[in-house]
């Protein structure tokens, strides 16, 4: 089956199967849009079926899918602002006014969710724009992003004391304003992060130990642990490499 991932700030992209996913939650948004069969249990009571669906931050879900698109978004990023709107405090909003996905050719690209945007009234110039934040939570948010565009600039090592010194606040100050810009606060969302590390270096060849260590995790076992925590599988999956390591 041919599978499909992309990072971009507050972003990340996955088409193929999720077929072992265990309940987890997570700070980014969630929407799924199933291709062929498809499963989705959300909070432990409501079993959706076949439909695209938007599901909020933080809770909790459980997916079957055989093919399609999963996206996971920062509700701080411009387009999480536009899908917090939707949803609207609810734990998740079923976008009925969507077709299946039908994939028109072998070459996936990011391209083909314009039907997507289109269905939830959302502008995809959203992708590209920048989030209303305080200049100084902006500029650390830009300097993250650029982990995503080659090798990651290690934000494990980032510690709040050194963030607060560059951006001439004291520690207390830089985590109260953060968490109140981000309404997240900075350790989990620096997880996050580190996740997304990982995945692109993998993208870009590395092993998964190097891959660990360059996303501040002390194995390949750490990071896959961590991963399935967070997403409900394993980084494997999503990536769909073959690992020499033991993970």
């Amino acid at each position: 089956m041919n599978s499909y991932i992309q990072l971009q700030a507050g972003l990340l992209a996955y088409y193929g199967s999720v077929l072992d996913n265990d309940w987890h939650q997570h700070n980014a948004l969630q929407i799924i849009w199933p291709d062929l069969e498809c499963c989705v249990e959300i909070s432990g009571a409501i079993a959706i079926d076949q439909q695209a669906v938007v599901i909020n931050s933080a809770v909790k879900h459980k997916l079957a899918m055989v093919k399609g698109w999963i996206l996971l978004i920062e509700p701080q990023s411009s387009i999480g602002e536009a899908l917090l709107k939707i949803i609207q405090q609810k734990p998740h909003h079923e976008i009925v006014n969507l077709e299946a996905f039908q994939q028109q050719n072998s070459d996936l690209d990011i391209d083909q969710l314009a039907g997507l945007w289109q269905a939830l009234n959302i502008d995809c110039e959203l992708l590209n724009g920048n989030p209303r934040l305080d200049p100084r939570i902006l500029s650390l948010q830009q300097k993250l992003n650029t982990c995503l565009a080659g090798e990651c600039i290690k934000p494990d090592h980032w510690r709040a004391s050194t963030i607060a010194d560059e951006l001439n606040l004291s520690e207390s100050r830089f985590l109260h304003l953060f968490k109140a810009e981000m309404n997240i606060a900075w350790r989990p969302y620096l997880l996050w992060r580190r996740l997304l590390c990982a995945i692109n270096s993998l993208q870009r060849g590395l092993s998964a130990t190097e891959a660990a260590h360059v996303a501040g995790f002390s194995d390949s076992a750490h990071l896959s642990r961590t991963f399935r925590n967070n997403f409900g599988m394993t980084i494997r999956q999503v990536t769909k490499k073959d690992w020499p390591d033991n993970n």
